[in-house]
């Protein structure tokens, strides 16, 4: 808890940071720090919200900040959401297939 309130105090927002891996890795720790207190709804919102603004095409970020909202939403029991959602990853992010 005290190091996400330190770390507060440097970052006020994905805003602060330049390039896409630090966003993530932000939106990964804020979302984990708030299921740790208990509030499964306010990590799922850190990671909506951090998933709407990654640039189709960003790999490997998209792929935590999906395999991370995924398993919350398995562990919440929306299961629903989860294909959803994988759908989308699918049409966004298609997985390359090497050449015959």
């Amino acid at each position: 808890k005290m190091a996400v309130e330190e770390m507060k105090q440097w970052v006020s927002g994905p805003d602060d940071l330049k390039d896409d891996a630090e966003k993530v890795a932000l939106a990964l720790t804020l979302a984990r720090y708030e299921l740790a207190r208990g509030r499964p709804g306010a990590s799922l919102a850190e990671l909506r919200k951090a998933l709407a603004k990654v640039e189709p095409g960003s790999g490997k970020a998209a792929g935590e900040l999906y395999d991370d909202f995924n398993g919350l939403l398995g562990r919440l029991g929306y299961e629903q959401w989860v294909t959803n959602t994988e759908e989308s990853r699918a049409k966004y992010y298609p997985k390359a297939t090497p050449p015959l």
